[in-house]
């Protein structure tokens, strides 16, 4: 519909995620479906974006005012739309995200990945199991205990869509061994944290690194990842683009 259009030009995060709020994350799509960030802790904001006809979108808990309660708050009106709902969690830890999907949070958006050990620390976080996501079977995501336990087990082991934020140096340079992370399902170039830690001004000053670090960028599409990026920073996922 024309809005997502716009929005997707206003708010630039469009993500190839299907909208199915139960499972179908992962599901091929013949568009891309789009999002945007909410900022702004109210309930009539999630009404208006679902019934605006957005395909999802993501609570900020790093960059705005959104704590645990308006999280559970939003996520549950979310969920009572149909609306699947991410959560930036305000830091790579486990509590962080073990509050957001057990809130029932479709999938993560995950700060400052910045290698594959930090990767394969979030996608084990992220499910339950040995070392894992703490499991209750009292949670919204388990449906408060209306779920039989093993099918509400396998759901939270499958269901979580994570995205790994690539905002750092390290992580850029690492980008293909956290593409290939089982359990990471894709990547989210942060444009300006990204170009702040490599010296490059929004204004597109010359960068203080080599163009060399541009390189892992080529071919970091894994089976279970792709590079994604705000428009119109798109050149921060295009090599030939890169400033020299």
């Amino acid at each position: 519909m024309p809005i997502t259009r716009h929005l997707a030009r206003w708010y630039g995060w469009a993500a190839s995620v299907p909208a199915d709020p139960l499972r179908g994350l992962r599901a091929p799509s013949d568009r891309p479906r789009i999002g945007v960030f909410v900022k702004i802790p109210a309930l009539p904001v999630i009404e208006l974006l679902a019934f605006a006809g957005l395909d999802f979108v993501c609570l900020d808990a790093e960059h705005s005012a959104f704590g645990r309660r308006e999280l559970d708050d939003a996520l549950g009106m979310a969920g009572a739309l149909r609306l699947p709902a991410f959560v930036r969690v305000a830091a790579a830890m486990a509590p962080a995200i073990l509050q957001a999907l057990d809130g029932g949070a479709a999938g993560l958006l995950v700060p400052h990945v910045d290698g594959r050990a930090r990767a394969e620390e979030i996608a084990r976080w992220s499910r339950p199991g040995s070392g894992g996501r703490g499991w209750s079977g009292s949670t919204r995501a388990a449906g408060y205990s209306t779920q039989p336990f093993a099918a509400a087990l396998a759901a939270a082991r499958h269901d979580p869509f994570v995205v790994a934020q690539i905002e750092d140096f390290d992580g850029l340079t690492d980008v293909e061994a956290i593409a290939a992370v089982p359990g990471i399902d894709a990547l989210f170039f942060g444009a300006v944290d990204l170009a702040v830690g490599m010296g490059v001004a929004p204004e597109g000053r010359k960068s203080t690194r080599p163009s060399s670090a541009w390189h892992p960028l080529r071919g970091s599409r894994a089976s279970h990842s792709w590079p994604s990026c705000p428009v119109p920073k798109a050149w921060l996922v295009s090599p030939a683009a890169a400033p020299r």
